[in-house]
């Protein structure tokens, strides 16, 4: 259980490739390249040794459904130093890496918009100026002019909704993988006299 700590981890790494990638222009034959490592070792290699020192020095015993950090002085600061708090942390930075991906997006989308309208009004100000000069010509055959009108914001905002729909779903799934055990963790502090927690609290969890 502990190794597969590694997962949560590899999630927030993955978040950060995507946010370097979007929003810092980062190039798969360039930085990436060079930095591929960091994006691979640290999660697999915190996993890994810290459920190895939990193994080694004899800190998991029956806790639940499984064993983990129990039965110990040291289980309660083990089990939220070595699990609980990189978890959150990886929530967290995953959260607003995904959130920036989606503001950056938007906020090109805007400026796409600004340039597309103000290209359109400069269009239809040249046709309206030519038009007028054909009419002062008495050419009767001028060009209608025509009022340049912004696209819609549905239209506008396609992309940047379809990054939305990634990110939450991205986020979501990686959420819902380890909200119940940390529900768990928190009815437990509530509770510390309680040995056995709701029935229906550990199925959700399993």
């Amino acid at each position: 259980l502990q190794s597969g700590l590694s997962i949560p981890i590899y999630q927030m790494s993955l978040a950060a490739y995507y946010y370097l990638s979007v929003c810092k222009s980062w190039k798969e034959d360039r930085q990436f390249k060079r930095y591929q490592w960091l994006f691979h070792l640290p999660p697999a290699i915190f996993g890994v040794t810290t459920a190895l020192y939990g193994a080694i020095d004899d800190q998991f015993h029956p806790a639940g459904l499984w064993c983990f950090f129990a039965g110990t002085d040291q289980s309660f600061a083990l089990l939220f130093g070595l699990f609980y708090a990189p978890l959150w942390l990886s929530f967290i930075i995953t959260g607003v890496l995904m959130g920036l991906i989606y503001r950056h997006v938007r906020q090109q989308e805007n400026r796409v918009a600004r340039y597309t309208f103000v290209g359109r009004i400069s269009s239809s100000f040249r046709r309206r100026k030519g038009g007028a000069a054909n009419a002062a010509a008495g050419n009767t055959g001028g060009t209608t002019a025509r009022t340049a009108a912004p696209s819609s914001n549905a239209a506008e905002r396609k992309f940047s909704k379809s990054v939305l729909h990634q990110t939450v779903f991205y986020s979501t799934a990686f959420y819902l993988t380890f909200i119940f055990p940390t529900i768990l963790r928190f009815y437990q502090l509530a509770n510390p006299t309680v040995l056995a927690p709701p029935y229906p609290m550990l199925y959700l969890m399993g």
